[in-house]
């Protein structure tokens, strides 16, 4: 397996680049942590070279570079976790997943559905944080409430205005 090593914000602004063509592999590894090497000699024992042809690879060392690996957090909306694997496409995480859920198969699997989220980009504004609308909820036709999944673990709900 030929790992690419993410070492700057720069590599990381290149992988997300190229996840616009390619889908990315990235696998967030702790040197210090037991699971976390298991996890990686799993991956690297079950991966395939034809995998290359659908899924670049790329490595961080969290320890050594946690500001990239926050800085992964925040750009692709995931909670940090070590190990850790996100698949990329698009400049958007479709997969993501930690510790002993992180299996090729279920990789290769996402892989296969070609999963690509789809987002209408606006303009808005945010103008206060509510809780859920009731069903008796109403909103004025220039404010709309979005709600926001992050990572499919918890939802933040946003009253938004338009601009």
């Amino acid at each position: 397996m030929n790992w690419n090593y993410i070492t700057s914000i720069e590599n990381l602004n290149q992988l997300h680049e190229v996840s616009n063509t390619k889908s990315i592999l990235i696998f967030k590894h702790s040197t210090a942590c037991n699971i976390s090497s298991m996890v990686l000699n799993r991956i690297e024992s079950k991966w395939k070279n034809e995998y290359s042809e659908s899924i670049i690879p790329y490595f961080l060392d969290l320890i050594s570079y946690k500001s990239i690996s926050n800085e992964i957090s925040n750009r692709y909306q995931v909670i940090h976790e070590s190990p850790q694997v996100l698949i990329i496409q698009n400049g958007i995480s479709v997969y993501d997943e930690s510790h002993n859920g992180i299996r090729m198969d279920a990789i290769l699997e996402n892989l296969k559905r070609k999963t690509k989220r789809k987002f209408l980009h606006f303009s808005f504004h945010i103008i206060k944080h509510t809780s859920p609308p009731s069903s008796t909820s109403h909103h004025s036709p220039d404010s709309e409430l979005l709600v926001h999944h992050l990572s499919d673990r918890s939802v933040t709900h946003c009253l938004f205005q338009r601009q």
